[in-house]
């Protein structure tokens, strides 16, 4: 019996399309503090939603071929594009402490009058 290839970027694409995965992917990825993985794994996120990086493109307000631009590995995104990116994919960033944050007393608030 012959084993079946598949093929490594046909994989990780058709397995973007559960979200819960993608999301743990991103974050994985973002652990690697490397922007061209970084890129490569936008790209495959794109490739995975319908239509392709054609539709995912036209979401995000960006032409194919600056899509395919910005998420190379010579890629240099802005930071607007990676909101708008990760925007159309259904994800945001968001900062988060390492451990968790005291809260401090607040002071009540006190009113000026003006005479």
């Amino acid at each position: 019996m012959k084993e079946e290839l598949i093929d490594y970027e046909d994989h990780i694409v058709e397995a973007l399309q559960d979200p819960e995965f993608l999301q743990g992917y991103l974050n994985e990825i973002l652990k690697e503090e490397d922007l061209p993985t970084f890129l490569l794994a936008l790209k495959y996120i794109a490739k995975s939603k319908r239509g392709g990086m054609t539709e995912f493109a036209k979401k995000a307000g960006f032409s194919r071929q600056t899509l395919y631009k910005t998420l190379s590995a010579k890629g240099n995104p802005t930071f607007k594009n990676l909101n708008i990116f990760l925007k159309t994919a259904g994800f945001h960033l968001k900062v988060e402490a390492d451990k968790p944050v005291r809260k401090t007393k607040q002071k009540s608030k006190k009113h000026l009058v003006v005479a």
